[in-house]
């Protein structure tokens, strides 16, 4: 069955065990793990305000770096878009997002943290720039 669970988390057949990352207006992103081989999953999902042509140009590119052999991109798994929301399946990458590692730091990061951070992020960037993909909203 899919829907919401009591705690307000979404449920979707062949995928247990929920924990919201983030939540925005356009899409819900949860850890969850997969029924069928207990692997953990990132479940990014659509809202009703969510363009379905972009989650499905996301997971198209995202197809695009694995094929490129980009690596620290998760690995595209499957779109299940025959149901509403759309859902986006990715690997599962463990670590914390950025948002939280800096939320995490309770004095500011210091400087030899932020130049690592920055150089692999301006790193990534230039490989998927050198596939022609440019990101238009690094905040999303």
């Amino acid at each position: 069955m899919e829907g919401v669970n009591p705690k307000g988390l979404p449920q979707v057949e062949g995928y247990r065990s929920f924990q919201q990352i983030s939540l925005h207006p356009y899409r819900g992103v949860y850890r969850a793990i997969q029924s069928n081989d207990d692997q953990p999953v990132v479940l990014k999902m659509g809202t009703r305000w969510t363009n379905r042509a972009a989650l499905f140009q996301e997971y198209h590119i995202l197809l695009l770096l694995q094929q490129h052999g980009i690596n620290n991109v998760p690995k595209a798994l499957q779109i299940l878009a025959q149901r509403d929301p759309i859902v986006l399946v990715l690997d599962f990458i463990q670590g914390v997002t950025l948002q939280h590692y800096l939320e995490d730091q309770k004095i500011g990061v210091d400087i030899p943290s932020f130049v690592r951070i920055a150089i692999r992020l301006s790193e990534l960037l230039s490989s998927i720039h050198d596939q022609d993909i440019i990101h238009q909203d690094l905040t999303a």
